[in-house]
């Protein structure tokens, strides 16, 4: 197990943002022209853009006032669910793809974060400030059918297993407990906890990765004072596995490989390993702080937030850690991940 000495991520990511653009000159070979959805800043604002990973293509979505987060692609790719946040009011809008069709999910009251589309792309699940808590919640996603899945506790993520049966949220059961991941099916029935250890209210540790065969979450957990440890453990329980340290990790689309980061004083790297801890390696080489990997649908290419001289920008790279492409510039607010997510194929 690779074991390295971490840094506080809160310190980390507040405190390293500076502006000079990342180097790349080839942008990776992939099947089709896929194309990320980026939080990026405008003026005084977050706005939704869409840019292709070759960089020739760059469209705006939206031109709203207010701030954009907590980006969902359906899976179709055709829309894209996010958080708008306008005047400290969080909403969950969606927004066809070609950028007509912009609505609100529900407007009700208190805030709602965290939208997650099911793989059948005929609901979403969601956070919500209603009901005098922190709730999951599931509705149709045109709107209707809204039902509360939670009662009890408080929850901060949620999101679909790859067969739509199970959620995977991660929440306190009662005041003043620690933070652990549960899963439960969309109904709430059957909830139960998955963490061994109690996980971190940070930016990246809580948004546990679903295996792409269903069977297996990747989350992070706190170990002593300022480290973090990745675990995989199988969704029934029976088995359990310490990783590595880091945090965000993020699974190859063929289950082969993970991506996590590892933060170091003054410093935090991308690397690439199999599920079982062998074959560690350094994603990038360069000078930079790497952040937040995800692997395009195909595999071959990583996206992640790359910050370099000032600049917080989403890059990618193929994953030999070859052909590094700064794409565009996104905010430096990391409350409301995900920033970037990529077109399903």
């Amino acid at each position: 197990m690779m074991r390295l000495r971490a840094l506080p991520t809160a310190v980390l990511l507040l405190g390293l943002i500076a502006s000079a653009p990342l180097s790349g000159r080839f942008a990776p070979r992939m099947t089709a022209r896929p194309e990320l959805a980026v939080a990026s800043p405008v003026r005084s604002t977050v706005q939704l853009t869409l840019v292709s990973t070759d960089g020739l293509s760059m469209r705006r979505l939206t031109d709203d006032p207010g701030a954009v987060s907590g980006i969902a692609w359906d899976p179709g790719g055709r829309r894209i669910a996010f958080v708008y946040d306008a005047r400290g009011s969080k909403q969950i809008r969606i927004i066809a793809r070609t950028g007509a069709e912009l609505t609100t999910l529900a407007s009700l009251p208190g805030d709602h974060v965290s939208p997650a589309w099911s793989p059948d792309g005929r609901r979403i699940a969601f956070i919500s400030t209603r009901a005098g808590g922190r709730h999951v919640f599931v509705m149709n996603a045109d709107g209707r059918g809204l039902r509360q899945v939670t009662r009890r506790g408080s929850f901060r993520t949620v999101s679909w297993s790859p067969d739509g049966r199970s959620l995977a949220a991660v929440g306190e059961r009662a005041s003043g407990e620690e933070l652990d991941l549960y899963v439960m099916r969309p109904d709430g029935r059957g909830l139960r906890r998955i963490s061994h250890a109690p996980m971190l209210p940070r930016p990246g540790m809580m948004h546990p990765a679903w295996s792409p065969d269903g069977r297996r979450l990747a989350y992070v957990t706190r170990v002593g004072r300022a480290e973090q440890e990745v675990t995989i453990a199988s969704v029934d329980g029976r088995s359990r596995r310490r990783l590595s340290t880091g945090y965000a990790p993020a699974w190859a689309p063929d289950g082969r490989r993970l991506a996590v980061v590892v933060a170091r004083v003054g410093d935090a790297q991308i690397y690439v390993m199999n599920p079982d801890g062998t074959q560690t390696r350094q994603l990038l080489r360069g000078q930079g702080i790497f952040l937040l990997p995800a692997w395009a649908p195909d595999g071959s290419a990583i996206a992640f937030l790359a910050i370099r001289g000032g600049d917080l920008a989403v890059a990618v790279v193929r994953p030999d850690g070859s052909g590094e492409r700064r794409l565009l510039s996104t905010t430096s607010d990391l409350t409301g991940l995900p920033l970037f997510a990529w077109r399903p194929r």
